[in-house]
This record gives structure tokens, C-alpha cells and sequence, in this order.
């Protein structure tokens, strides 16, 4: 893998609907690649925290076809957490990304429960 561009980092309060962490879509010519999460579960109970490629400009449930019932058979990676757990996952290292986000969409993260506060940290390439 080439040298990133530079690292950047988004931390963001995430809940049951569909979210894209406040980022843009990828550019058209590059990929985002994340390196590194970290998800801190607010909900009192366990849940699972789902991240997927979304194509939609406006991020619904309803125009990106995510939502909780099929969000495992659309999910890029998975994150099982349980009550006010802490979590790390990953080495933040951009020579081992933890998975990828193609050209022109949008990374879409959904907890199944309730809040979760989740940091990422990604380069686009």
C-alpha cells in the first residue's frame, strides 16, 4: 500500500438511524480506508454497531436501504459491544487497514439499540 495522504480522525454520537460520521462521500477517484475504531456503548444493554459502504446522498434508512433487519447482510465490519463498554478495534496503522470505502459513497455506521459514541480514523487514497 502507497504512503497515505494523512490521517484524519472523526469522533461522532451515532444512534439507531443511519449515519455518515458528518463525512463526505469518497471522491471519485479515490478509496477511504479506515484504519482504527473505538467505540464507546452509551446504551445501558449490549448491541451491535454496524459499518457499510452506503450510496445514498442523504443518509436514510429509506434511500440507503440499511436498516437494522438487513444491516449484518450489508455490513463492511462489525462491532459487538456490551453495557458501557470501551472498546478499541484495530492498530491505527495505514499499513493494515481494518476495511475499505469504494469511490463516491459514504460510510454508514448503525448501532441496534440506542447511542454509541464512535471514533474512527481513516486517509483517503
Amino acid at each position: 500500500m502507497a504512503v497515505p495522504y494523512g490521517l484524519s480522525t472523526k469522533t461522532m454520537l451515532v444512534t439507531t438511524n443511519v449515519n455518515s460520521m458528518g463525512l463526505e462521500a469518497v471522491a471519485s477517484t479515490r478509496t477511504r480506508w479506515i484504519t482504527f475504531l473505538y467505540v464507546a456503548n452509551i446504551y445501558g444493554g449490549e448491541q451491535t454497531i454496524y459499518f457499510a459502504s452506503c450510496q445514498a446522498s442523504s443518509i436514510t434508512g429509506a434511500t440507503t436501504g440499511m436498516k437494522v433487519s438487513n444491516a449484518s447482510t450489508r455490513a463492511k465490519f462489525v462491532v459487538r459491544v456490551t453495557p458501557n463498554q470501551n472498546l478499541p478495534v484495530g492498530q491505527a496503522d495505514p499499513a493494515h487497514p481494518l476495511f475499505s470505502i469504494a469511490a463516491s459513497k459514504f460510510l454508514c455506521v448503525q448501532p441496534t439499540r440506542g447511542q454509541a459514541r464512535v471514533t474512527i480514523q481513516y486517509f483517503d487514497q
